[in-house]
C-alpha cells in the first residue's frame, strides 16, 4: 500500500466516523426530544425508554443523565410496588454516575437525595438508616449550592419529621452503625418545610408534606388550610394528582 493509498484511507475512516458519530448526536437529540414529550405529559416509563437509548450514545452529557435519573424513579413512584426498587437501584446507580459527572449541580444532590430516599423505604431498617443518614447531607449539598433549592428543603422537612418519629430499633441501628443521628424534630420539619414553600410557592408535594407535618405537631385548622391549599393548585408533576387526591381525604377525616 503506497503513501497515497494510506492518507486516503485514513481520511476515509475519519470521514466514516466523523459522520457516525454526527449520526449518533442527531439520533441522541431526537430521542430526547421524544422523551421530553413524553415526560411532560406523565408517560414516564416512554419517557425512559428514550432517554435511555440517547445515553447509550451521549454518556458524558450531565443534561441527558439528569433526566434519565429522573426518569427511573418517576417510574418507581408510578409503578407504587415491589416492582419498584429496581427502578429506584437504577435511579440512585445513575445518581452517583451523574454526582461524578456533574458535582457543583445543586439538582445532582437533589436526585441523590430522593432516589436513596425512595430506595429506603424498600430496604431494611440497617439499610434504611444508612441511606437514610446520606440524603441529609444530600440535601444539605444541594442547599449550599443553590440556597433557594426548594426540592432539597423538602427533602429535609419530611427528614425531620420522620427522624422525631422514628422508632427505638432504628434509633439504636443508627447509634451502632454511624454513631445516631443528627437531631431532628417536627419543629425543624415545619420550618424546612416553609422554606421550600417560600422558594417555591407552586410547590404541591412541600404543601401536602406541610399538612402532614402539622397534623403531627397537632394543628389541624392549619394542617387543612395546607391540604386545601394542594387542591388549589395546578398539576405540574406526575405525583401531583395523587397529592390532590390524599389531601382529599385527609379534609374529609379532619371534617373539613
Amino acid at each position: 500500500m503506497t503513501d497515497v493509498t494510506r492518507a486516503l484511507s485514513r481520511s476515509l475512516l475519519v470521514t466514516i466516523l466523523t459522520a457516525v458519530t454526527a449520526a449518533a448526536a442527531v439520533g441522541a437529540e431526537g430521542l430526547v426530544q421524544q422523551g421530553d414529550r413524553h415526560a411532560a405529559a406523565f408517560e414516564n416509563a416512554k419517557a425512559l425508554e428514550c432517554y435511555r437509548k440517547a445515553y447509550a450514545a451521549a454518556p458524558d452529557d450531565a443534561d441527558l443523565l439528569t433526566k434519565l435519573t429522573w426518569a427511573y424513579n418517576n417510574v418507581g413512584e408510578d409503578l407504587a410496588s415491589k416492582a419498584s426498587e429496581a427502578y429506584f437501584e437504577e435511579a440512585v446507580r445513575h445518581a452517583e454516575a451523574l454526582e461524578r459527572l456533574a458535582p457543583t449541580r445543586a439538582s445532582t444532590y437533589v436526585l441523590l437525595a430522593i432516589t436513596r430516599g425512595n430506595l429506603a423505604l424498600h430496604r431494611g431498617g440497617r439499610q434504611k438508616v444508612v441511606l437514610s443518614r446520606t440524603l441529609e447531607h444530600d440535601a444539605r449539598r444541594a442547599i449550599e449550592l443553590d440556597p433557594a433549592c426548594s426540592p432539597a428543603y423538602a427533602t429535609l422537612g419530611i427528614y425531620y419529621r420522620e427522624v422525631a418519629g422514628l422508632n427505638w430499633f432504628l434509633r439504636k441501628v443508627a447509634e451502632e452503625l454511624l454513631g445516631g443521628l443528627p437531631g431532628g424534630t417536627l419543629e425543624d420539619s415545619e420550618r424546612m418545610l416553609r422554606k421550600a414553600i417560600e422558594a417555591d410557592p407552586g410547590n404541591v408535594y412541600a404543601h401536602y408534606q406541610m399538612a402532614l407535618t402539622l397534623e403531627a405537631m397537632e394543628h389541624p385548622a392549619e394542617a387543612r388550610e395546607f391540604y386545601g391549599k394542594v387542591l388549589s393548585l395546578p398539576v405540574v408533576d406526575h405525583q401531583d394528582p395523587l397529592f390532590r387526591k390524599w389531601s382529599s381525604q385527609r379534609l374529609a377525616k379532619l371534617g373539613a
